[in-house]
Parts: C-alpha cells; sequence; structure tokens
C-alpha cells in the first residue's frame, strides 16, 4: 500500500519515461501501469479540502479517522456533513489533486476507471429524513465520471465494522476515452442532500485511480457483511436437455432443474440459493419442481428471471415458429399472508423478444387454492401465445415480479411446456356499451364519512347535495375516512365536487386507497357552490372491500360535496380526454397534426424518449440494445446561447432535429441558458457552467422590475438568438415541443433563484417574444417548472412535464408525482415524463393508470459509459423489454405526423 505522494509521483513519472521507449525493449509498458491510490494510510487528508474558494459549504470538516479501522486498514477521510432538510440541493464539493500538485497535470493515458469506497453509519442515517446524492468529477472541462441520487440506507451493503453498522458503495467509475490524455489532474467529489436532515460523517476511501476496466473492483474486506451473496452452480450433475425442434416439450423437474439458470434480477435472497430443485410438492404424479427463493422487498418493482438454453450442443438457434403457446404452472405458498401484486411474464433472448409482458397473478382467488402435503399453495396455469414468436431464438425467459411485495420466501415453477402446432392469433374482445345491470357507478356523500380528522359537517355558505358537505381545515391535516365494496376488478374514474367556497384562494386535495396515494386535484375557487372535478388518472381497484381517504394537501380550508366513483368502459372514456387547442395562435399545421396525435394516444400509450445532443450516440446505444429507436428525441439550445457562443461554442442540434423530424420522429428541445452576463468563470463555476445559479451573479429579479436595464435588453438578445434557430426548425415544417426554464423551483439554474415572481413574469415575456413578436408559431409548450406556485397560467401552457431522478433500477411509476402534477391546474392538460433516471415499467404504469405522454432518460452515463451501456439506472434486458412493449410506442410505430387530419 502507497504510504506517501512522492513514491506515487515517481512511480508515475518511471512509467511516462517508459511509454518514451520503444515497447520491443520491455514490451507492452501499460501492464507495468500501477494505480494512484489515496488510501491516508499517511495520516493526511493526501490534499483533500476544498476544490475551491468556499465550496465545501455543507461539508463543515475534512480529517483522517480511525473509525474504520480493520486489519490492513488504519485509515480513512472522514467528512462531517450537515444536510439542511430545507434545502432541496444542498451541495458541498470536496477536492484532491493527482500527483499531489496544485494545478498540476497528470498523464491519463493508460488509465481506465476511478474507484473508491464510501461508508455511511447505519442507524443514524436511517433516522434521517431525505436524501444525499454524488457526483466524481474530473475537472478538466468537467468531465463527469458517474453520480448517483436519493442515496438512502438501501443504497449499498450493510456492513459491521469494530461492532458498528455501515452502508457502504462501492464503486467504479469509466474515465472516457477522449479524456485519456495529460489533464489537470483535479478530483472532485460533489455531495448534496435532497431535502435531507442528515448531520454526521460520511467516510471515503481507497480511491483508486486505476488502469482496470470499471467493471472489474477490488477485493473488498469490510468485515461481516448481512447482504453476502453465495457463489451458485447451476449445471454441475444437471442432466442439460434440448427439446426436438416441432414437438412438444415438458421441463417437468423430475429429478433435477434441467438446465434452467438464474438469469437476472434482484428479487432472489442473497444468503441463500437463487433457485433449485425441489420436492416440497411431490406427490404420487409429480416428482419435483423448480424452486425459486425469493426475497421481495416491498418496492415498486423487482423480479426474478430464470432461463434455459434452447440451442442444442453446437449451437444451433431453435425455431420457435414451430410452437403455438407456453404454459406453465406456478405455485405461490401461504397466499393469504402474501400482500402486493406479483405478475409473471416470459420471453426468448438471442434476440430478445417478449412474449407475454407482465401480467398480474390473482393468487388470492380461492378457487386456485390447493393443499398440498399439508400447505395452501395458490396454483396458477399460465398459457402464454407465441403468436407473435416466429424467430429462431437461443435462451427461453420466465420471469416472476413483485411490486410493493414483502415476501421472502419459496416460489415454485413447473411442469414449462412448449406446445408445437399451428399458431392461432389471439381473440380480440369487442367493447360494448356497459349493461345497465351490471355497469358499476356510486355517489358517496362526504358527510357519510365512517372516522376522520380536522373536518366538520357543514349546512352553511353553499349549496349541497345529500344532507350536507365537509369541511377539512388545519395544516394538510383534514381528512375523511370512507368504507366502500368494488364488485369486480378494473379501472375507475373518480369525481370529486369540491370548492374552497371563497374561504381561501387556493387548495388541493389528495385521494388516498388502501393507504396509497392515488390521485388528487386542484380545489376550485368557487364562492357558494361545488363543481366536479374528473381525476384523469385512472385507478385501478381489485374487486373487494377498500378504504378510501380524502386528504387535503394545499390550502387552509376546503370543501367536499360528493364523491362518485364510477367503471371505465368505452362509453365513459371521453371523461379522461384532453384538449388539442394548442395556446399559440393560428398554430402551424404540423403543430397542430403533432398535438393532435399526441391527445389521441394520451392515457393508453407511451411514448419513448431520450437526451441526446449532437451527433446522438445516446439513441443510437438505444438502438444497439433494442433494435428501436425512441419515438421522441430531446435536443439543447445550449450552445445558441449568446454568452456561450460569445466563448466559441458552435450549436448544431438544429441540424441534427430537422435531420430526426425527416427520418420520422419527434423532436423536444430544452434550453440550458447561459446568464445573459454575470458568468463568474472561476474553477468549479467556469463559463460553461454558466446556467447554474452558483456560477454567475446575474439577478433575474432585478432585470425583470426593470425593463430600460442593460440586463433585461440581454434577456431579450438571448430569446431573439434562440428565435432565429426556432424559425430554422419553422422553415423546415418541423413542430417542436418546447421545455424552455426547466426545473425553476429548485433554485439551481438561474432563472429559478429569485423566486417564482420573476420567473413567471420571464416566462410571459418568452412566450410573448416568440409568439407575437417573431410569429414563432411551430411551438408546443411544455412547461417544466415543477411546483403549483410557479405556474405562468393555463394560456401559456400546452403540456406539464416533471423532471424525477429517484433510485436506480426500480421502474417506479412515479405515481405522487403525476398526482403532484394533477395538482397545478384542473385545464385538461396532458402530463409528460421529461427527464428521468431509471425508465417507469410500463405493465405497471399501464396497470395503474398513470398515463405519462412520454418518457425520456438523459444523456451521457445515464445511458452509456464510454463506448459501452451503462446499465445502472436501466439493466439492460429491462430497457429491451421496455421498448418491445405494446404499451411503449418507438419511432417505427409512429404515423406519419404530416399525414394527420388537422380536425
Amino acid at each position: 500500500m502507497r504510504k506517501g505522494l512522492k513514491i506515487t509521483s515517481l512511480i508515475v513519472s518511471l512509467v511516462f519515461l517508459l511509454g518514451l521507449l520503444p515497447t520491443g525493449i520491455f514490451g507492452a509498458v501499460e501492464t507495468s501501469v500501477q494505480s494512484y491510490v489515496f488510501d491516508f494510510e499517511d495520516g493526511t487528508t493526501m490534499t483533500f479540502g476544498e476544490a475551491w474558494g468556499d465550496s465545501l459549504k455543507c461539508i463543515k470538516k475534512v480529517s483522517v479517522s480511525t473509525d474504520l479501522q480493520r486489519p490492513g486498514n488504519k485509515y480513512a477521510l472522514r467528512l462531517d456533513v450537515e444536510f439542511n432538510e430545507n434545502n432541496g440541493w444542498d451541495q458541498g464539493d470536496l477536492g484532491a489533486w493527482i500527483g499531489g500538485v496544485v494545478e498540476g497535470q497528470f498523464d491519463f493515458t493508460n488509465y481506465k476507471s476511478v474507484e473508491f469506497e464510501m461508508f455511511v453509519p447505519y442507524d443514524e442515517f436511517a433516522k434521517a429524513k431525505g436524501g444525499f446524492a454524488y457526483k466524481v468529477v474530473l475537472n478538466d472541462g468537467w468531465k463527469e465520471l458517474g453520480s448517483e441520487f436519493s442515496i438512502t440506507v438501501n443504497a449499498g451493503k450493510k456492513v459491521k465494522i469494530n461492532g458498528k453498522d455501515y452502508m457502504v458503495i462501492h464503486k467504479a467509475f469509466a474515465i472516457p476515452d477522449d479524456f485519456r490524455t495529460k489533464k489537470r489532474a483535479q478530483l472532485v467529489f460533489q455531495f448534496a442532500g435532497q431535502n435531507c436532515n442528515y448531520k454526521g460523517p460520511i467516510y471515503l476511501d481507497n480511491i483508486r485511480v486505476r488502469p482496470e476496466d470499471a467493471s472489474n473492483l477490488s477485493k473488498e474486506d469490510y468485515g461481516s457483511s448481512e447482504e453476502e451473496e453465495i457463489s451458485e452452480d447451476f449445471f454441475t450433475g444437471v442432466t442439460l436437455v434440448y427439446p426436438q425442434e416441432g414437438k412438444n416439450f415438458v421441463y417437468n423437474f423430475e429429478k433435477d432443474t434441467m438446465g434452467f439458470y438464474k438469469y437476472s434480477g434482484d428479487g432472489f435472497a442473497k444468503k441463500t440459493k437463487s433457485m433449485e430443485f425441489s420436492q416440497d410438492l411431490k406427490t404420487s404424479t409429480n416428482a419435483g419442481s423448480l424452486k425459486l427463493n425469493a426475497n421481495f422487498q416491498g418496492t415498486a418493482f423487482e423480479e426474478m428471471n430464470i432461463a434455459v438454453k434452447l440451442t442444442d450442443k453446437e449451437g444451433k438457434l431453435f425455431d420457435l415458429g414451430k410452437y403455438s403457446a407456453l404454459e406453465y404452472t406456478i405455485y405461490i405458498p401461504n397466499p393469504d399472508k402474501v400482500a402486493g401484486k406479483i405478475m409473471s411474464a416470459s420471453a426468448v433472448d438471442s434476440p430478445w423478444k417478449i412474449i407475454k409482458d407482465f401480467t398480474l397473478l390473482n393468487y388470492k382467488d380461492k378457487t386456485t387454492w390447493k393443499e398440498i402435503n399439508g400447505k395452501t399453495y395458490a396454483v396458477i396455469k399460465c398459457k402464454d401465445n407465441l403468436y407473435n414468436v416466429k424467430e429462431k431464438a437461443g435462451v427461453l425467459v420466465l420471469r416472476i415480479a413483485g411490486s410493493y411485495v414483502k415476501y421472502t420466501g419459496p416460489i415454485y415453477i413447473d411442469n414449462v411446456t412448449l406446445i408445437a402446432g399451428k399458431k392461432v392469433a389471439p381473440k380480440v374482445e369487442r367493447i360494448s356499451l356497459p349493461n345497465p345491470k351490471t355497469y358499476y357507478k356510486v355517489k358517496i356523500e362526504a358527510e357519510s364519512a365512517s372516522d376522520g380528522w380536522a373536518y366538520s359537517v357543514e349546512k352553511e355558505n353553499a349549496k349541497f347535495s345529500g344532507k350536507g358537505y365537509v369541511l377539512l381545515f388545519g395544516n394538510n391535516m383534514g381528512n375523511t375516512l370512507y368504507n366502500i365494496k368494488v364488485p369486480k376488478t378494473g379501472h375507475y374514474i373518480f369525481t370529486l365536487a369540491i370548492s374552497t367556497l371563497g374561504l381561501v384562494k387556493d387548495g388541493s386535495i389528495d385521494i388516498w386507497i388502501d393507504g396509497d396515494l392515488k390521485g388528487g386535484a386542484k380545489v376550485p375557487n368557487v364562492k357558494g357552490k361545488f363543481q366536479e372535478v374528473v381525476v384523469r388518472k385512472k385507478i385501478y381497484l381489485t374487486a373487494g372491500e377498500h378504504t378510501i381517504s380524502l386528504q387535503k394537501s394545499g390550502g387552509y380550508t376546503i370543501a367536499v360535496d360528493y364523491f362518485v366513483i364510477e367503471e371505465l368502459v368505452a362509453a365513459n372514456k371521453s371523461k379522461l380526454s384532453v384538449s388539442s387547442k394548442l395556446v399559440t395562435p393560428n398554430p402551424h399545421p404540423n403543430a397542430q397534426r403533432l398535438i393532435n396525435y399526441l391527445s389521441s394516444i394520451y392515457g393508453e400509450k407511451i411514448l419513448s424518449g431520450q437526451q441526446s445532443s449532437g451527433e446522438g450516440k445516446e439513441v443510437q446505444m438505444i438502438f444497439d440494445v433494442t433494435k428501436r429507436y425512441p419515438a421522441v428525441r430531446s435536443f439543447d439550445f445550449m450552445d445558441y446561447s449568446p454568452s456561450r457562443v460569445q466563448h466559441g461554442t458552435r450549436g448544431t442540434d438544429v441540424d441534427e432535429a430537422i435531420k430526426w423530424w425527416k427520418s420520422g420522429g419527434i423532436v423536444a428541445f430544452c434550453w440550458h441558458w447561459n446568464a445573459p452576463t454575470g458568468l463568474i468563470d472561476q474553477p468549479g463555476k467556469e463559463w460553461w457552467r454558466g446556467f447554474y445559479t452558483e456560477a454567475t451573479t446575474f439577478d433575474l429579479k432585478k432585470a425583470m422590475d426593470n425593463p430600460n436595464s442593460e440586463e433585461y435588453k440581454l434577456i431579450l438578445r438571448d430569446i431573439d438568438a434562440i428565435a432565429e434557430q426556432l424559425k430554422k426548425l419553422q422553415a423546415e415544417g418541423v413542430p417542436v415541443l418546447f421545455r424552455p426554464l426547466h426545473e425553476a423551483s429548485g433554485g439551481w439554474f438561474w432563472w429559478g433563484a429569485k423566486g417564482p415572481e420573476p420567473y413567471i413574469k420571464l416566462w410571459k415575456l418568452m412566450f410573448d417574444r416568440l409568439v407575437n413578436y417573431h410569429k414563432i408559431n411551430n411551438l408546443i409548450w411544455v412547461w417544466n417548472g415543477q411546483d403549483a406556485a410557479w405556474y405562468p397560467g393555463d394560456q401559456y401552457v400546452d403540456i406539464i412535464a416533471e423532471d424525477i431522478y429517484e433510485e436506480k433500477a426500480q421502474y417506479s411509476p412515479y405515481t405522487e408525482r403525476f398526482v403532484k402534477a394533477l395538482k397545478y391546474t384542473n385545464a385538461n392538460k396532458m402530463i409528460a415524463l421529461s427527464e428521468c433516471g431509471t425508465i417507469p415499467d410500463p405493465a405497471v404504469l399501464k396497470q395503474e393508470g398513470v398515463s405519462w405522454l412520454w418518457f425520456s432518460v438523459w444523456a451521457g452515463s445515464y445511458v452509456m459509459t464510454g463506448s459501452k451501456y451503462n446499465d445502472e439506472w436501466n439493466d439492460n434486458h429491462m430497457l429491451r423489454k421496455i421498448y418491445n412493449n405494446d404499451y411503449v410506442i418507438t419511432k417505427d410505430e409512429l404515423p406519419d405526423i404530416k399525414s394527420i387530419p388537422l380536425k
């Protein structure tokens, strides 16, 4: 282990000198490259401290510590942090110079990754609110190597060191190929609390700049680990079998696992075998089955994927064109004690294709329950139609997933059968009008509540139905409870008769069902009467009893007269319709055509999307993984900002957007608007970071309050510069999903740094300048302010959008954020997921009725590391599943927008 800076500097220097010699003398020089290590074993911080002036902020102290002392590892770097929960993004930046020379350079030519270990005290952090984020950066042109957001105690392993529990994150991030030259050698760790109140230590140790690939982590030695996985061998002692093409074949697991193996997924048990041959279900007619050991932790989506090779010994692909169906039986023990949604799906791989997407297993249906060897099982027979699978494939994949399932124990699969024969198209059910005798619609008077808190039944100051109405009051405390019994499983429309009655200006209300947030609405301010508001979100209910809570979530006092629960059928889908009228007067025909198309699919489908500027490396990577391109490609006007152009940038995204439109795709644009003036341009606050609040002194409030000021004139100059680019797009007939001034309420961009009032003025100014002054009519205005107080008004917004970066690879539907967006306005605005890290699972979206219009994954490391796909945010198997899901529209499935009727 390295004991001081001088020794490592000498090693690096020798490596550099040896690299100048002919390779024939010593062979390949790269094999002698040693990692540059910050291990803090010399008892110092090894130059780690402020990355630049006053950058530590929430990091109150930097020191070395023996808290994590263990054999071979005495010291670690200790950061004492204090996150302020009132700050949405409470950031501190820590830096050190590789090689120990301030402002010095380092030759990264033979170095491929940066590895590190991070430790957080488990118990203390578990009690804290919120989470934190971190980024790892090489500060020469600010090259972000990797990051994680919304870190909680579940983000890493739980280990015990010196009798104390820690959450440990052990990562390596790749150094991109284009960065592997001689560079300024500052290594920066950024930490930021996300509405977090944690106060305590975060430790860094064994930070290595390495010649190894990022996928190759160093051996860990932390002491005991509660999450240690066992090593498994799925094939030794197993008789491998291969189906014969064109004949029925059954995997009956009578003796062993028959070649099935763990394929992927996070739902398997960690401390025992993930799957094994079992005789738990042994009867006189059944000798064995396949046992999957599940460990579902109650998150939005966890899955267990198993597979078997269909290829024969010579590797010949198997022809599924000769088969009509795939059958298998799933056994779930003690179904009465399991909660949540369990789903099954099937697919083939090599190449990947969905056979049947995730479908709910109705394991609560007692008609499926069966006693086997003294234990109750839900026995569910699955039959997946192979009509759409006509290709040859190498692997068969069976998938079981849990959504909000808390369960540790076995799930069994048996009699996996390939049925040979002629393919039969699946039956298409005809939609008919509801039978009045079976159609479910019920009106519930608010005053009939069985229980509640901070509410009263009133009869004054308003016209009402029934015997009165309910007044909810208090600081987001008021709620009422109702018990209902739904006759059948399906989607339902909720309509609320609500009002502030003129008592307060604003208000909002949430609908909770069985403890889960399901919907919400902005409460209209109508004096003396109530107004019906349809919660556009389709709400999924199973047959049986449910508890409904109406809870005030904004405004001091709101009133509820009644609510209606109505079965969603073909006859009433008009209640979910959205307006296709654009806020731009006399819109460009193609803009009108595009909004017509978007409104026609809203709630029925979701558009795939990807942020990808320049030459579009990200969209190509998506195609390489899924064999499909996203429907929506998002670009950026960033490099057209005048204060960037003054530094030599040259934007290419407009030309690329025109090409994308002509190739059949949909175009979206955001604008990372470099401040018009006042760029600080110091390390960490460079000119090219000028859209961040911290990198500019530009004062939006001052500019908007003084229309004759130089700052105001520069705002107009910048808008005019973007107008010229929009005119090029307009001339080519390109409609644009235009998303300026995004994420304003977060405050990290200068346009949101001074609060909602100047921001709304700027939004309206931009709208007026582009629409009325420049006569630009090809825009669909997408508002992405992310807080009701920042909403500029229905007459300035076509679509509402949210940006969400939560836990990696959780595939959540983001229901809470969708409900939050519902409450910005009662106008029928579509809602999009304009930026995300992890894509929501379309199967869950469809079932839950969470109607995002499109999703768009952010660029760079959210998709790729160097030239390889990065599956940290979206596992490549899950990405293929998403892009091949019937609910998801890809570029090849888009209609010709130019031919869509205008009416």
